[in-house]
């Protein structure tokens, strides 16, 4: 977790900024504009768990990760994130909505010099439901399950950009029957001063086959910018606060905007060693309704000590209760 560094911008490389930045709006512009001709088509996806926030960093701040996250969950974020970090790390999350689901993730990831590997698995179990036969009597009860394991690789091209992919196996389990799909997701980074860039594709592969009958995955193209910045008492191995937004489209929840916010502070301890505290906010505009427009926001907290953190979010559910999702991670 590097601060970012200052840097002396020549008129050659402000003329590159300003030209990517147009490039970079151009093509959103251009992007988001095709695709929202488009009509979204609510419902008509399969494995919405695909569309769940894998850590609880990622939730406090709404989601919006595409730009900024430099942890091992970027395998499910944005594979391009996994080029810049350290040289190794870990990350294990937990979500529960009592009486309705369990959610477990898991990641691991490794660079080696321009290159960065990683794997992680998704699990999301749902609570028993009940089977009822053709005249609406119950016979028992029956369980469901979502699973996804994905493997991911990214590269460095220069000490700027980079890109990544990854592919994933999706599978859906409903009592004794299955299905299963195949994906990929493709993301970039570009950075400029305190300025984070990212353009970024996920779930696009074949449809989920279930029971001789099938959906398509929910694929989407997202960008997001993140301006980082180096909190007070900072040094290079310290942790970045970040300001980020993200635009995207969904295949079946049409355009969406999210909002973002970390901030880290510093307390000494008697090792001499830095303890950081992050407060983390976001808004998520696809989850905002007239009638629950709370739900739309999450916050949380986290606190980082030399290479360990613990993460926690929280966010108000109309359809679940308040959902809270506990996180750890490692690097080395």
């Amino acid at each position: 977790m590097k601060s970012p560094k200052s840097q002396v911008s020549s008129p050659k490389s402000k003329t590159k900024k300003i030209l990517f930045i147009f490039f970079f709006f151009m093509t959103l512009d251009f992007g988001l504009g095709t695709l929202d001709s488009l009509r979204a088509d609510p419902g008509s996806s399969a494995a919405q768990f695909l569309k769940m926030d894998v850590t609880a960093r990622a939730a406090a701040m709404g989601g919006t990760a595409l730009a900024g996250n430099q942890d091992a969950a970027a395998i499910n974020l944005n594979p391009a994130l996994l080029a810049l970090g350290p040289s190794q790390q870990a990350v294990l999350s937990h979500s529960d909505a009592p009486g309705f689901y369990q959610f477990h993730y898991a990641a691991y990831s490794a660079r080696r010099g321009n290159v960065g590997l990683g794997a992680s698995a998704t699990s999301l179990e749902y609570a028993n439901l009940l089977k009822t036969d053709n005249a609406g009597q119950i016979t028992g009860d029956f369980s469901a399950r979502d699973q996804n394991i994905t493997l991911a690789l990214a590269k460095l091209f220069g000490p700027n950009l980079s890109a990544g992919l990854s592919v994933k196996n999706v599978r859906q389990t409903i009592d004794d029957a299955s299905g299963s799909a195949l994906a990929l997701d493709a993301g970039g980074l570009f950075k400029r001063g305190s300025w984070q860039f990212a353009l970024g594709a996920a779930n696009w592969g074949t449809p989920l086959e279930f029971d001789r009958e099938s959906a398509p995955l929910p694929n989407n193209l997202r960008t997001a910018a993140s301006y980082c910045y180096a909190p007070e008492g900072s040094g290079d191995d310290s942790p970045v606060s970040s300001l980020n937004a993200e635009i995207g489209r969904w295949r079946d929840s049409g355009v969406t905007w999210r909002l973002g916010a970390e901030h880290w502070l510093a307390a000494d301890t008697p090792t001499q060693e830095t303890l950081w505290f992050a407060w983390r906010a976001g808004y998520r505009s696809e989850i905002s309704t007239a009638s629950e427009p709370l739900a739309a926001f999450t916050t949380g907290i986290g606190i980082w000590y030399e290479s360990f953190g613990l993460d926690f979010a929280f966010q108000p559910s109309a359809g679940f209760g308040n959902i809270y999702q506990l996180g750890a991670r490692w690097q080395w």
